[in-house]
């Protein structure tokens, strides 16, 4: 019997199928695209929570740099006062 190569490494015969072979041949394809999905979709929502964590991440550190900004500047008008008060007439 001649057999051609096929998905998975499977030999497929080109002639003399039976209804039963493909059959079993089709199920082990489609159980192994299954696990294939499963695994993809696993990863997709791994992806998708460390997406959202970085995203948190980031409005944090956009928040605590303008807030450090905002104090810097108050320290500056701060100096800038003490300067001009203590500045000789």
């Amino acid at each position: 019997m001649k057999c051609s190569s096929s998905w998975f490494g499977a030999a497929v015969p080109v002639t003399g199928w039976s209804p039963p072979h493909a059959a079993g041949t089709l199920m082990l394809i489609t159980d192994t695209l299954l696990e294939i999905i499963d695994d993809l979709a696993h990863l997709v929502d791994k992806t998708d929570n460390r997406i959202r964590n970085e995203t948190r991440r980031v409005k944090l550190v956009e928040t605590k740099s303008a807030s450090c900004g905002m104090l810097v500047v108050i320290v500056l008008l701060l100096i800038a006062i003490i300067v001009v008060a203590a500045w000789p007439k």
